[in-house]
């Protein structure tokens, strides 16, 4: 356990800039604490392997909440996992009542048993997400199902599924004006996907106005699509913020608001709903989300984990998580002993050239997998550690994102860049 505990460490602080909010410590006494709940089993509970068709598995309370903070006008930081753009005030404002919804002593159960068919098929569907869709039907999966209304719009947390390094949360939205539903076929949800209750009050100062001690997190934002059967309902499945998801401890889903316009910087107008969901998952997520963890190889010698991009950037391999949704590939560099770099110190001037650099590299770089080959998707995230806190000072990191691969069956697992390879498996 002490060298996963060292080696997590260093993964996640690796992910911990200055717009996340917990480090290494925080998450592996989250990660300790749902292994000692789980040696501990609370009474009552339903494993997914004893489905239970009894409709008492939820007890939930439901109460109104009259204070209500407005949400300041000043530009916020929006992050979808590690994305950060930047919102404008909204044009129009319209406040509800919070409604905060209580749901406690809910546990993983039996998909089959409990009848989530059409969950799995609104994923399918309509959210065009075959892989939530089949961990549904294979019974990882926390119905929620309440629903909260305000302005005119209702909004069912249907449940969450997913994976523990991807939590998906599914809403459904039904909205009653009939000349809204005609002129938007779709809009978006800004949420606070799952945040622990520190986190979340820090949100909601830092909208009121107030000065937050940073690091923090911001809210994701999600298109939500409109039932081409049924225009007055509309569907979004966001994210969740799994590192406070994860650890057994209640925490707080919340839909801030409705955004209408072209994109989650670009919209016209802005309605603030400030629904509110607080639960936790079973101990150790039982039946609720399926267990992936990143792979390290940064103990293998630098020359068998190393790829170089054209203008000679070495990408050398960190971690790879072989997730259902797809594989995220972590590298790291040093950018200051690079050419690129011209001799400049500080990456936040040169970074923009690595970024450029790593985006070539994907073009030509692959995953051979037993005679198939796989491109990169995207290029998710990058950062710099730029003080040496968790490494050397100015060692630098990059992920892309590859299609997802079963790497448990496969035979053959390699990193192709022309006469250069990694081997995998």
């Amino acid at each position: 356990m002490s060298n996963f505990k060292d080696i997590y460490k260093n993964q996640i602080n690796s992910m911990c800039s200055d717009d996340i909010s917990l480090t290494a410590e925080d998450i592996l006494k989250a990660y300790e604490t749902s292994e000692r709940k789980s040696s501990a089993a609370q009474p009552n509970t339903i494993s997914a392997a004893q489905p239970n068709t009894a409709s008492s598995t939820l007890a939930v309370k439901a109460e109104n909440n009259p204070e209500i903070s407005k949400p300041s006008g000043k530009p916020a930081r929006v992050t979808m996992l590690h994305h950060i753009k930047t919102a404008t005030s909204a044009a129009s404002v319209a406040i509800a009542a919070a409604i905060v919804i209580l749901v406690t002593g809910i546990v993983g159960v039996s998909a089959g048993a409990m009848g989530y068919g059409p969950l799995a098929t609104l994923f399918k569907d309509k959210l065009d997400d075959e892989v939530s869709a089949t961990l549904i039907e294979e019974g990882y999966l926390l119905e929620v199902g309440t629903t909260q209304s305000s302005n005119g719009f209702d909004v069912t947390f249907e449940g969450i599924t997913g994976e523990t390094y991807q939590p998906m949360l599914l809403f459904t939205i039904r909205v009653e004006d009939e000349e809204f539903c005609k002129q938007n076929e779709s809009f978006y949800l800004t949420v606070y996907p799952g945040f622990s209750h520190e986190a979340y009050d820090k949100c909601l100062k830092e909208e009121a106005g107030e000065e937050v001690e940073a690091p923090r997190y911001m809210y994701s934002c999600e298109k939500a699509v409109q039932d081409p059967e049924n225009p007055n309902l509309y569907y979004c499945s966001v994210v969740g913020a799994s590192t406070h998801m994860i650890n057994g401890d209640e925490f707080v889903v919340s839909v801030r608001s409705i955004r209408v316009g072209e994109n989650i910087d670009n919209y016209s107008e802005e309605i603030f709903l400030d629904n509110k969901w607080e639960l936790s998952l079973p101990a150790q997520n039982e039946g609720v989300l399926k267990e992936h963890w990143p792979e390290f190889y940064d103990s293998m010698a630098d020359s068998e984990r190393t790829v170089t991009s054209p203008n000679g950037v070495d990408f050398k391999l960190r971690y790879i998580i072989f997730s259902e949704y797809s594989m995220e590939v972590q590298f790291e560099y040093y950018f200051p002993e690079n050419e690129l770099s011209g001799g400049e110190e500080n990456w936040d001037e040169v970074g923009m050239l690595f970024e450029k650099e790593f985006d070539l590299l994907l073009e030509n770089a692959y995953f051979l997998v037993d005679g198939v080959e796989y491109k990169a998707s995207d290029r998710y995230f990058t950062w710099c550690d730029s003080l040496g806190e968790i490494g050397p000072a100015n060692q630098c990191y990059v992920v892309g994102l590859f299609p997802s691969i079963d790497s448990e069956n496969a035979q053959h697992i390699s990193i192709i860049n022309g006469d250069q390879s990694i081997v995998i498996k």
